[in-house]
């Protein structure tokens, strides 16, 4: 799928979200309506974010560095992550655990992804089924 087909796309959802949110008002006023509304803003607000904002971005060069401030967060990240680790497999969860209490508002897909990107530059080793926080196991290579 091309970059333009994917823009088309979220075009086509951020309309679709607009058209919820009208639905959501026309409702009578009620904590029905209230949760409701809540619940389109949070989507709006992650698709907003997370898809539409970085699909608007130039694609990254293959060398293209990461920026200063995002390099910073990502080492930091890494950081709590591979303090978390031990000799001893661990669950992924466990590990990532330790990350999500100091970023609670980052989400989990993140954490996940960076701790493949440990296990890919050999930082630490991972068992199990990877695309499950609960059922992969990770922990400090060995050094034997």
């Amino acid at each position: 799928m091309a970059r333009s087909d994917l823009q088309g796309a979220c075009q086509t959802l951020a309309e679709a979200l607009e058209a919820l949110e009208q639905h959501v008002l026309a409702l009578p006023a009620s904590p029905h309506r209230s949760h409701c509304l809540q619940a389109v803003h949070r989507m709006t607000h992650v698709f907003e974010t997370e898809l539409r904002l970085p699909l608007s971005q130039p694609p990254p060069g293959p060398d293209s560095p990461v920026s200063g401030p995002e390099e910073a967060l990502m080492r930091q990240i890494d950081d709590c992550l591979l303090d978390a680790l031990t000799a001893e497999w661990r669950r992924a969860a466990r590990v990532v655990g330790a990350a999500v209490a100091e970023w609670p508002d980052m989400p989990l897909e993140h954490f996940a992804q960076r701790l493949q990107v440990l296990a890919q530059a050999g930082r630490l080793q991972v068992r199990g089924d990877f695309t499950s926080l609960l059922h992969s196991e990770v922990r400090l290579p060995d050094v034997n």
